[in-house]
C-alpha cells in the first residue's frame, strides 16, 4: 500500500470540528504526496442516546470528501477491541503504511481507550510517524461537538445545530406504505423509515427531500401523531407542495432547514388541516417558491 495520512475518529454527524481535522488530513497528503484516508467508527464506541449519522448516513457524508479511501470499522470488529499497542502496530502502521496520523485532542485508542494522544506521540516518535493533534473549533460560548448539537436538536434548535454541523441535519431512510390518513386530508405524505438509533428531532421542519437526482423542498413532521395515535409511534411524514407524483421506492435523504413548530395534538380533523395549510404556506415563503 501507498504511504498514507490518515485521519481516525468517530466523526459523529461529521460537523465544522470534523472537517477541521480532515482538511489537516488533505494538507498532509497533498504536502507529503501521500494517500489519504479517513477511517471512522460506525458508532460511537460510548453509548449515546441517538446517533447524528448512522453508518449509511456516515459513509454518504465522508464519501463526498476528496479521500483516496474511507474505511468504516465496526464496532463488533476485533480491531476496535484489541489493546491499543496491538491495534497501532497492526492495523495503523502496517495495513494502512501510515506516514502521518491526524486526529482530535480527545481521541483515544484501544480497549480501554488507554491509547491516548501523550501515548500516540511518543509511538509515533519511535515508527516514524508524524502525529498531529488537531485543536477543536470553537463556536459561540464552547467547542463544537457532537454531543453539543445532539443537545441542541433535543431541544429543538435546528438552526443552532445546523451552524455547527455546517449543513442541514441530515436524515437517510427509506419510504413506507403510511396509512393514508394525510391523503384523506388532502396532504399526500412521503413516510420514512430509519434505523432506529437515529437521533430525531420532533417538530415540523421547512425541508429538502431528494432521491437520486430529484431535490425538492417539502413539510416534514417528525413526531407521534398524538391527534390520531395517543400512544403512537415515532414516524418521519413528509409533504411535497405541489408534487402529485409517484416518489420512488429507493433511498430518500432529508436536510432539514428550518423548525416551524412543535408538533401538538388537535381537538379536530379541520383545526389539524388548517395548521397544516398554515405551515405548507410559510415553508412555500421560506424557500420562495
Amino acid at each position: 500500500m501507498k504511504p498514507s495520512a490518515v485521519a481516525l475518529g468517530t466523526f459523529d454527524g461529521i460537523h465544522r470540528g470534523h472537517r477541521h481535522i480532515f482538511s489537516r488530513l488533505f494538507r498532509e497528503g497533498k504536502t507529503n504526496g501521500l494517500s489519504t484516508i479517513i477511517v471512522a467508527f460506525e458508532s460511537p464506541v460510548r453509548p449515546v442516546t441517538g446517533v447524528l449519522s448512522t453508518p449509511e448516513e456516515k459513509l454518504t457524508l465522508l464519501s463526498e470528501l476528496p479521500a483516496d479511501e474511507i474505511i468504516l470499522l465496526p464496532n463488533s470488529s476485533s480491531i476496535i477491541s484489541q489493546p491499543a499497542d496491538v491495534f497501532f502496530h497492526t492495523f495503523i502502521r502496517r495495513r494502512l503504511n501510515t506516514r502521518s496520523f491526524i486526529v482530535g485532542e480527545d481521541f483515544a485508542l484501544g480497549h480501554g481507550r488507554k491509547g491516548t494522544v501523550g501515548w500516540l506521540a511518543e509511538m509515533g516518535r519511535k515508527n516514524g510517524i508524524a502525529i498531529h493533534v488537531v485543536n477543536p473549533l470553537h463556536a459561540g460560548h464552547g467547542v463544537i461537538s457532537s454531543s453539543r448539537i445532539r443537545e441542541l436538536l433535543r431541544k429543538g434548535k435546528i438552526d443552532d445545530a445546523n451552524a455547527l454541523l455546517g449543513g442541514f441535519y441530515y436524515i437517510e431512510g427509506m419510504p413506507e406504505r403510511g396509512r393514508g390518513i394525510a391523503t384523506r386530508m388532502g396532504f399526500p405524505t412521503i413516510n420514512i423509515g430509519v434505523r432506529p438509533e437515529k437521533l430525531l428531532p420532533l417538530g415540523v421542519y421547512c425541508t429538502w427531500i431528494s432521491s437520486g437526482h430529484t431535490m425538492l423542498p417539502a413539510v416534514v413532521n417528525i413526531g407521534e401523531r398524538p391527534t390520531f395515535f395517543p400512544e403512537g409511534s415515532l414516524a418521519i411524514e413528509a409533504h411535497i407542495p405541489g408534487f402529485n407524483g409517484q416518489w420512488p421506492s429507493r433511498k430518500t435523504t432529508l436536510r432539514l432547514c428550518h423548525k416551524l413548530r412543535n408538533e401538538k395534538r388537535f381537538d379536530s380533523m379541520k383545526k389539524l388541516q388548517d395548521q397544516i395549510k398554515k405551515d405548507v404556506q410559510k415553508a412555500v415563503k421560506f424557500f420562495n417558491l
